[in-house]
């Protein structure tokens, strides 16, 4: 039991390093793309020429692949190229370094025994919202860089295409996590009601 009670603290430390890896991982990734000349890895989807190839199987004959998904990578960087790999470096890292830090601060209270309060109910609503708006984002600008792969590329064989797909399973994550700052907003409120009739 007393194991059980240590766990929000436990998960308080671990939420505070991950924080500082991420913080720290971003920064590198940031300095490496903006000194070195690497190559850029851009995610495509791309439906694959019938003519170009052969899929077949002795159970179930021959089959089309129609949907295919990658990562393309250039040798030869240019401007563009790099602002939209730094843009999709932090679209990945501002929203996990707010989420970790929000959870910090979550934790923190309910090590400190007072889960119910004003702040963490705020903290969840945020988390929720920044997890919607991660998990639409995300797909909107691997669209974009599915529609600079489309203008930009020559390709025999494959047809690049460009789809917005959101994610539903991470808005709907995000939406359990709004349904529960409303369960500790309501939370909050019989706490508040409990001290007052102390």
């Amino acid at each position: 039991m007393e194991s059980l009670r240590k766990l929000p603290r436990v998960l308080q430390r671990l939420t505070e390093t991950a924080l500082i890896l991420v913080a720290m991982a971003t920064v590198v990734v940031l300095i490496a793309v903006a000194v070195t000349d690497i190559g850029l890895d851009i995610p495509i989807q791309f439906t694959p020429d019938p003519d170009a190839y052969t899929l077949t199987s002795d159970s179930w004959g021959s089959g089309t692949i129609l949907d295919g998904q990658g990562l393309t990578r250039f040798e030869n960087r240019d401007g563009g190229l790099v602002a939209l790999f730094l843009i999709a470096v932090l679209v990945y890292s501002v929203p996990a370094v707010l989420l970790l830090g929000l959870l910090r601060r979550f934790l923190r209270a309910v090590a400190d025994g007072n889960p119910f309060t004003r702040e963490n109910a705020l903290a969840m609503r945020w988390i929720g919202l920044i997890v919607i708006i991660f998990g639409l984002v995300v797909q909107a600008l691997q669209s974009v860089a599915a529609v600079v792969a489309m203008n930009t590329l020559t390709t025999e064989g494959i047809h690049i295409e460009a789809r917005l797909t959101p994610d539903f399973a991470v808005v709907f994550v995000g939406l359990v996590v709004l349904v529960l700052a409303e369960a500790f907003v309501h939370g909050t409120n019989l706490q508040a009601d409990a001290d007052l009739t102390i």
